[in-house]
């Protein structure tokens, strides 16, 4: 069932990711540096959101080191900087409020698939740890 959970997560990660950056690069009224920051700024979501769900997982489990403990506090004030960055760069922007909440939902949409994506991950690697080899194995 997880296994499923963690496709079905990863299906829309890449689905909310395309989404988001075919949406940006067919509108054709957007200068080509719009489209590229807008591109960029749903990569450092991604990465920023996994980034800090790995290293939150981390210190949780295993307590972790000053370290790792640094670097969850970093990476979640990044992840929380860079949705807030994209939603006032969309606030201020001249668009109807249709297409404002349009890329707004978008980045919420990459936001929570990204963080799905990882705990999903988390959740069958460990049940594959823990699992005893059997003979028929």
């Amino acid at each position: 069932m997880n296994k499923f959970i963690l496709i079905i997560s990863a299906v829309g990660l890449i689905f909310s990711f395309a989404y988001f950056n075919i949406s940006v690069w067919n509108n054709i009224d957007w200068l080509l540096l719009e489209r590229g920051y807008y591109t960029a700024m749903s990569g450092i979501i991604v990465f920023s959101v996994i980034s800090a769900a790995k290293s939150i997982t981390t210190v949780v489990e295993t307590g972790g080191t000053k370290l790792d403990r640094i670097y969850a506090g970093i990476a979640s004030v990044i992840a929380v900087i860079s949705i807030i960055y994209c939603c006032v760069s969309i606030y201020n922007t001249d668009w109807v409020y249709l297409e404002k909440g349009y890329y707004w939902g978008a980045t919420a949409f990459i936001t929570i698939t990204a963080a799905l994506t990882w705990i999903s991950l988390e959740i069958v690697t460990k049940e594959n740890a823990t699992k005893q080899p059997t003979i028929e194995d």
